[in-house]
């Protein structure tokens, strides 16, 4: 019911902004979709399969708020400026679009990480943080109550009262405060997880650091870049959907090959790129800069690269299995050894084999049947 209605206040609303002009729904195509789309599915889903884990309701209510403000927003500026009088009741859209964003925000950015992933607190000491938080969101109330007082041109021009303002600056230094230490209890639950919260956690903060790697496309310089815009929106699509794999639990280990083929063509792409441009740069200062632009030595530095793709990939895999996958690394390296032995010794006993196995894959139980050599089939 919660994601139907916020699935219309979303088509409502982005249909008075193209009512209105249609620039803005441009502009915030792809946030749009992730916070009226993506949170609220990805939380209706949770709920359908476990009603009781509040993180599902969480991703519910923040797409509900955002949904409902944008809504509100757009019916105020279409019934106060677009369309003067053809809207009934515009005030109360201008007064609910300006602050009913904030509680959704500070349940996304504290109790969506502070019970994260099993739905309770890590312990009961940080009982303290979630009073902070819900501190945080009766701050943001109040601010909206107060907001109420003034009038709606000013609310949708963005002036407000001092006390207002003031509310809101206690509400966001409240939920900043109650959102670091929330980030802090992951880190400690990882530092104390085995198993599948261990798996949970690392799919959570996988996606946080994609994240956060999307962040700098915001700002300048790289703002200016092609694409850029596209990359540091998309990277929040990350959140959500990991959140749901690690809650419901499906495919937690996928997470290790994630990050493993993650790191090996994050640094496979650095390091062909260097050598591309490496290469470009000593045929310019070699060649000038009209020949390095010629289609023929592009393609010459093309081929170049291609060339070293298959032996860099394997020399980075290596690198970050030994670093990072020790497990792994040591399995291919007694494979390897065992069928180097295998090639040159006839008569191999069966301990060897067993001792093998159970050091790579690892089996519960492990046993070898011999083939009687007189016997017939």
């Amino acid at each position: 019911m919660i994601f139907g209605l916020t699935q219309i206040l979303l088509a409502l609303g982005v249909s008075l902004q193209i009512l209105g002009g249609g620039r803005q729904v441009l502009r915030q195509g792809m946030f749009l979709v992730l916070v009226g789309l993506v949170f609220p599915a990805v939380g209706a889903f949770i709920v359908s399969r476990r009603p009781r884990h509040p993180i599902g309701w969480i991703y519910l209510c923040f797409g509900a708020t955002m949904s409902a403000a944008m809504f509100s927003i757009s019916y105020a500026d279409y019934g106060l400026r677009k369309a003067p009088g053809s809207l009934p009741a515009p005030q109360l859209g201008a007064w609910l679009g300006t602050w009913l964003w904030i509680p959704g925000l500070i349940l996304l950015a504290t109790f969506s990480f502070l019970v994260f992933p099993d739905g309770r607190l890590p312990s009961r000491r940080w009982r303290s943080v979630a009073w902070i938080s819900a501190a945080a969101l009766a701050a943001s109330f109040v601010h909206g109550s107060l907001l109420a007082r003034e009038a709606p041109i000013e609310l949708l021009r963005g002036n407000s009262s001092e006390i207002s303002d003031i509310t809101f600056l206690v509400a966001f230094g409240l939920a900043a405060l109650g959102m670091v230490a929330s980030v802090a209890s992951l880190f400690v639950r990882l530092r104390r997880a085995t198993g599948e919260e261990r798996q949970q956690l690392k799919w959570f903060l996988a996606a946080a650091l994609l994240f956060a790697a999307g962040i700098p496309f915001a700002f300048d310089p790289l703002s200016g870049l092609p694409g850029a815009d596209s990359i540091s929106e998309g990277v929040g699509f990350a959140i959500p959907l990991a959140t749901g794999v690690a809650v419901l639990r499906h495919r937690l280990y996928d997470i290790d090959l994630l990050i493993n083929r993650t790191l090996v063509y994050g640094a496979l792409t650095a390091a062909l790129g260097a050598v591309y441009f490496a290469l470009v740069i000593v045929l310019q200062a070699a060649l000038g800069n009209r020949v390095a632009d010629e289609p023929l030595t592009v393609a010459a530095s093309t081929l170049a690269v291609a060339a070293l793709f298959r032996p860099a990939r394997a020399r980075i895999q290596s690198i970050i299995d030994r670093r990072f996958n020790r497990r792994r690394y040591d399995a291919q390296q007694t494979v390897e050894a065992f069928s180097a032995r295998l090639r040159d010794e006839i008569d191999l006993e069966t301990s060897d084999l067993l001792v093998v196995v159970r050091g790579t894959v690892q089996p519960q139980h492990a046993s070898v049947w011999l083939l009687d050599p007189g016997a017939t089939r």
